[in-house]
């Protein structure tokens, strides 16, 4: 995958408060089981 593709799709997941909103608490599960 090319920088830029990866910026765009990277641009895509903070517009997307749901999606944040997961991977937070993705990230708080895997953290903290």
């Amino acid at each position: 995958m090319t920088i830029a593709a990866f910026i765009t799709i990277l641009l895509k997941i903070l517009a997307n408060p749901a999606l944040i909103a997961g991977l937070i608490a993705f990230l708080q599960k895997t953290l903290h089981p």
